[in-house]
């Protein structure tokens, strides 16, 4: 996996590792699982492809890779083709600095160059004044209206949101308006962490290292575990008023639309929200995600509670900022993200995490050198009629679906023949790297790209201007329900097992992953929404009950498997969509049963991987299962897997055939 770099402070790495999880694992099933996939070595010989399959067709990989003293996780699918992929990039940049005198100043080359210089140079900076009249003004602040004036001016300047979580979307109902959301609270962990005691040891982490940031911020070492100590208390508190995350995993808990006025009544502490809210502009429609905590964050918002608040917003300004214009900074952050993935901290030289900054600050400008020396065009073509093929077979399954009411089934393959497919790289490049003025100094060039990139992004929402919503370097693919959308960036193809001459081991990696992504646009999330990106309940009533039973079934098949079934449901969905899809294909391909085992091993040769017992732990929360029952539960879901590895009763992958979950 590619290691952080320098533009995502710690605070956001937390917020990438731990705020996007999801729920409390459920352990109440029949069949226990080593966590995620906690593994350092397997005994191949001990085990059975008919008891557990993922350990036997992947032992020879895991056992092979071994996991970095630096890395909480690797997968041959994701990390290890990441890695090869962060090679390839790396060369690139390069080439870009060894040639640095050929670019005129007006070239993204020479930008690239000077970002690069400030960087390594900022190993040896300890100089944090661009900050502090930010922070001089939230310490000055008299009452909570002097307060907010200075967050907003932290909020204009420095691109953060500190108490309101403000962004623009597309109109989830009408993607032809624009609307203003309103997110949560920027926590420095997720809720369900506080409220479990499961979960303790990483609020401690995060405590200490709060201690130590703001020590060397200047606090006494008891004012800095005072300050540390009521900042996890108020955490906790908000914690508790915050939605459940199982609820604010399906997209018709969040959708709860407000008017300005009702927004205003519920944050009243706030006396400046005009401010906050005409950087966006004016709307008629604002959708706020979590009404209960907004209200408690509103009742908090007290001149008795500002000496907390101004801790914690200075605090937030040192995670975001702060590494970049002090290494020791730096340094306590690198500690903070080590400790919560369970690894040392990374020995990368100053030059490769400033290599690592450049590429992306400067993702376009690399992607378009990354496809033009990588992308191997057979491969694509090869790729892209798998994904007809998939699309093909997925309009077949729904017309001999057996629980849909044919109009029901009429507009899903509407829905379905009204998909885009973004291959390799999107339509529309995001460069706003012309207006970045750069200068010597990371932490003012880092200040200047944060707001440069704020403002544009708000234009360009306004302007429907349509992105991809990850990098083309970035191993993975998605689905866009506002947009219909399936998305396989390039670096896909980087694959160590991607074999362009070997159809079902193909078919069963990449086949299974472009049918998950299509049978997201049929998951509980994606079926709100219709073929043109809208949310519209194009179901009948009869068929949205069903479907309701088929979900209940999913949830406790998966339950079974010692995950949470609720929380997983529509990344399971997904799975056992996609893999279905390329069986069946492979079916009408007349595949003989040698050609099926290609395909089954193919699919768990994708989600072969290993991690710290931490990581396993904080995953747990993920809407996604872990690899090792992606693998099996799926599999044990194909009648005919039983048949080509001759599966029976006595087995540990068998499963009755009225327990085997259909939906798609």
């Amino acid at each position: 996996m590619k290691k952080k770099s320098n533009i995502i402070l710690v605070f956001m790495l937390i917020i990438t590792i731990i705020v996007i999880l999801l729920c409390i694992l459920i352990n109440n099933g029949k069949i226990k699982l080593t966590p995620r996939n906690r593994v350092n070595k397997i005994e191949k010989e001990t085990i059975s492809l008919k008891e557990d399959f993922y350990e036997s067709v992947n032992a020879d990989i895991i056992n092979s890779n071994i996991l970095e003293s630096d890395e909480s996780y690797w997968g041959l699918f994701s990390t290890q083709t990441q890695d090869e992929v962060d090679k390839r990039t790396e060369k690139i940049v390069d080439e870009i600095i060894e040639n640095k005198e050929k670019y005129s100043e007006d070239s993204e080359e020479y930008k690239i160059n000077k970002l690069y210089e400030s960087a390594v140079k900022s190993e040896e900076v300890h100089d944090i004044s661009a900050l502090e009249p930010y922070i001089e003004k939230i310490e000055s602040a008299r009452d909570i209206d002097e307060f907010m004036d200075a967050v907003y001016l932290a909020d204009s300047d420095l691109a953060l949101g500190l108490i309101l979580d403000l962004s623009l979307s597309e109109d989830f109902e009408d993607n032809s308006k624009i609307l203003l959301c309103v997110g949560q609270f920027p926590m420095m962990l997720q809720a369900e962490i506080y409220k479990s005691p499961f979960y303790a040891s990483y609020v401690n982490i995060v405590e200490e290292s709060n201690i130590k940031i703001f020590e060397h911020y200047g606090y006494t070492e008891e004012e800095a575990k005072e300050s540390a100590s009521q900042i996890t208390e108020m955490c906790q508190k908000i914690a508790k008023e915050t939605n459940n995350i199982e609820n604010v995993a399906y997209v018709k808990n969040i959708y709860n639309v407000i008017t300005i006025d009702q927004l205003k009544d519920t944050y009243s502490s706030i006396y400046n929200i005009d401010s906050f809210i005409n950087q966006y502009g004016t709307f008629d429609k604002i959708i706020l995600m979590d009404e209960k905590q907004a209200n408690f964050v509103n009742s908090y918002l007290t001149n008795e509670n500002l000496s907390i608040l101004k801790d914690y917003t200075k605090l937030l300004i040192l995670y975001q900022y702060g590494q970049y214009g002090d290494s020791d900074y730096k340094n306590i952050f690198e500690e903070l993200s080590a400790k919560l993935q369970g690894t040392e901290v990374s020995n990368d030289t100053i030059e490769k995490e400033s290599k690592d900054l450049v590429i992306e600050i400067f993702d376009t400008n690399i992607s378009k050198k990354y496809l033009d020396k990588y992308i191997d065009e057979k491969s694509v073509v090869e790729f892209n009629k798998i994904v007809d093929e998939i699309i093909e077979q997925y309009e077949i399954k729904l017309k001999e679906n057996e629980w849909l009411s044919d109009s029901t089934k009429d507009k899903a393959i509407i829905k379905l023949k009204s998909m885009k497919k973004n291959i390799v790289y999107p339509e529309n490049w995001q460069d706003y790297s012309e207006f970045y003025e750069l200068n010597e100094s990371l932490l003012e060039n880092m200040i200047n790209i944060s707001k440069v990139n704020k403002q544009k992004d708000v234009q360009e929402i306004k302007e429907h201007k349509k992105y991809w919503k990850m990098s083309t370097l970035t191993v993975n693919a998605y689905y866009d329900p506002q947009d219909n959308s399936i998305n396989f960036p390039a670096a896909v193809f980087a694959y160590s097992k991607y074999d362009k001459n070997n159809y079902y081991s193909t078919l069963g990696s990449f086949g299974a992953v472009i049918g998950h992504e299509i049978s997201h646009s049929f998951d509980p999330n994606g079926a709100l929404f219709d073929e043109k990106g809208n949310m519209n309940n194009w179901w009948t009533e009869e068929d949205s009950g069903e479907f309701e039973k088929k979900q209940k079934e999913v949830i406790n098949y998966y339950k079974k498997y010692g995950v949470n079934g609720k929380l997983t449901v529509g990344e399971n969905i997904a799975d056992l969509g996609g893999l279905s899809c390329a069986v069946e294909i492979a079916k009408n391909k007349n595949a003989t049963n040698e050609d099926l085992k290609d395909l089954f091993t193919g699919y768990a040769n994708i989600w072969a991987s290993k991690c710290t017992e931490e990581y396993s732990n904080i995953m747990t929360l993920d809407t996604h299962s872990p690899d090792k029952v992606r693998t099996n539960a799926t599999l044990s879901s194909i009648d005919e897997f039983y048949e080509v590895f001759d599966i029976k009763p006595e087995d540990g992958m068998y499963r009755a055939p009225e327990a085997r979950p259909k939906v798609w």
